[in-house]
This record gives structure tokens, C-alpha cells and sequence, in this order.
């Protein structure tokens, strides 16, 4: 691999796989050294490797259609599951720097930080989103409503008129789902993480590996 500065690194992206949908050359994955699914999301290690050899990772510009869970509970429990994806890139960065010969640690390093501040992003966000409702709650701040309406409500809207074409719900639920719901979803969003560090506190303490969630999805 071609010698690059530390800039040069920091810059480059560090680009998030979904593992489903995942379209990938079979001389790609020949060159992959990790892939194991005893990490909680299997995909999030790849694509850290994959992003260490440079490989060239962009999003298919369709919609995929897929399986959701079938309660709210399996909902929350699948994103503590998801949360792991960043959370444990400090463990991706030591399997990976066993792995891979010669490698750059400090690129390594970069990329996994990088990932890293997702799973900080993940708790930060709804926690300060929160505070803010705190706020109007008890000394009537207006700033939850600007906030909530440009970083939740707006997103939610333009998804629901992108996707409404393929989804059984009429537009007026459907808009006040989005106003209601999208501030509930997203601190709900926020406690799975907790949740997930709750967990691996747990397990650290009393020795146990933290048990893997499968989502129960509708229909199955």
C-alpha cells in the first residue's frame, strides 16, 4: 500500500456497510483477512477493512425492500444490536491489526476513531434532543421546536413522500405519526444505545459475552 501522510488518512471516508443489499467483487473478498460473525454486526468490521484497502464503497441508488419488526419491543432490541455496529470499533481495530501483515496502524487507527464516533453521534444527538424538551418543559424555551421539526420531523417527511407509493398508510396518519412519533422514535433511538452500554458494563463484570438479538420480524 502506497505511504501516505497522516492528512491524507485523516481525510479519507470511512464509509458504513449494510450488509444487506451488498453487492462485492469475488476478488475483493479474497483479499479480506477478517470476516467473523462472533462481532455483533459482521458488516461493520468489513466494511472497516474495506475502507482500509481504499476499496471504493457507495450506496446502490434504489430502495430495498425489506422485512421490519413486528413490535416496538423487537424494534428497540434490534437497535441495540445495530448500536454494537460503531461501539465495538476498538475491538475490529485490534482483530484487524492481527490479521492484516504489515499493516498501517495509524490509518487503522484513524478509521476505527472515525467509527468509533458514530456510537458517540448515536447517544449524543437524542440525549441533547431530550434535554432540549426538558428545557421547554419546565421553563417554556422554545428552542425544542426548531430543532425537532429541521432534525426529525423534516427528514421523516421527505422519507414518507418518497416511499408512500409502497407503504398502506393514508397521508393524514401518516403526517401525524411523523410529528408525533419522529421525537419518540428518536429517543427511543437514543436509550438503545444506553441500553447496549448497560450491557456490555454487565457482561464485563460478571465475565458474560452479551447475547446477540435476533429481530422477530412480520410475517415470520
Amino acid at each position: 500500500m502506497k505511504n501516505r501522510t497522516w492528512y491524507d488518512d485523516f481525510l479519507y471516508p470511512m464509509n458504513y456497510i449494510i450488509g444487506h443489499g451488498l453487492f462485492i467483487t469475488r476478488d475483493i473478498i479474497a483479499q479480506i483477512e477478517y470476516f467473523s460473525e462472533n462481532t455483533h454486526n459482521e458488516d461493520a468490521v468489513f466494511g472497516l477493512e474495506l475502507s482500509y484497502r481504499r476499496e471504493y464503497i457507495c450506496p446502490v441508488p434504489y430502495f430495498d425492500k425489506s422485512s421490519s419488526p413486528d413490535s416496538v419491543n423487537s424494534l428497540f432490541f434490534q437497535k441495540t444490536t445495530w448500536f454494537f455496529g460503531p461501539f465495538q470499533a476498538p475491538v475490529y481495530y485490534k482483530k484487524l491489526k492481527q490479521k492484516i501483515p504489515k499493516i498501517n496502524n495509524r490509518r487503522l487507527g484513524i478509521l476505527s476513531c472515525k467509527m468509533f464516533a458514530l456510537a458517540i453521534v448515536w447517544i449524543l444527538n437524542p440525549t441533547l434532543m431530550f434535554i432540549l424538551f426538558l428545557n421547554y418543559f419546565f421553563s417554556g424555551g422554545y428552542e425544542f421546536f426548531p430543532a425537532c421539526l429541521v432534525f426529525l420531523v423534516y427528514p421523516n417527511f421527505i422519507s414518507y413522500l418518497l416511499t408512500k407509493d409502497h407503504i398502506k398508510i393514508k397521508d393524514l396518519p401518516a403526517f401525524a405519526y411523523i410529528i408525533v412519533g419522529s421525537f419518540i422514535a428518536y429517543t427511543m433511538h437514543g436509550m438503545s444505545a444506553y441500553y447496549s452500554i448497560l450491557q456490555s458494563i454487565k457482561a464485563l463484570l460478571f465475565k458474560k459475552e452479551v447475547n446477540k438479538y435476533k429481530t422477530k420480524i412480520i410475517g415470520a
